[in-house]
């Protein structure tokens, strides 16, 4: 029954770190110490065993950290890029051409400052006479895909 306490108090400290720190690495620390109380709750005899308890949280800890930061985080990017495509918040940014669109492929735009989580956005050039390092500015979107165009000197 105590070693189910010293997760739960090890939890409460990762907790307490994270409020801190805001990485979310502690995050699953806490969460994994907890399942390991839990997982003592319910199988006293692991109480007795503290290897296999560290085993437990270290495993608990790797899938869950792997989880946020491989699988759930990229996806929260490519969410949070798709929703600033839908409501327009790039149309009049000015960024630089970094690749020229040539055939089906796209081009890439570089803004100076991160937008929507990301400073390159694949674009569509509207005038032709657009060049590598040109000054453009976001006039549209189509299809996921921003539509560029020259700014006038």
């Amino acid at each position: 029954m105590i070693a189910g306490l010293v997760w739960v108090l090890l939890g409460v400290v990762f907790i307490i770190v994270e409020i801190f720190t805001v990485t979310f690495a502690s995050l699953w620390f806490a969460f994994s110490a907890f399942i390991v109380a839990i997982c003592i709750f319910f199988f006293p005899e692991l109480a007795k065993i503290i290897r296999i308890q560290f085993a437990l949280w270290a495993v608990f800890s790797f899938v869950s950290m792997f989880f946020w930061f491989k699988i759930y985080s990229p996806m929260r990017e490519i969410e949070r890029k798709n929703r600033g495509l839908k409501s327009g918040a790039l149309i009049g940014e000015r960024g630089v051409i970094v690749r020229i669109p040539r055939g089906d492929t796209s081009g890439t735009i570089r803004f100076h400052l991160p937008i929507c989580g990301d400073t390159d956005w694949e674009c569509w050039i509207e005038d032709d006479d657009i060049n590598i390092g040109d000054n453009v500015k976001v006039i549209g979107v189509e299809n996921k895909t921003l539509v560029v165009s020259l700014i006038k000197k």
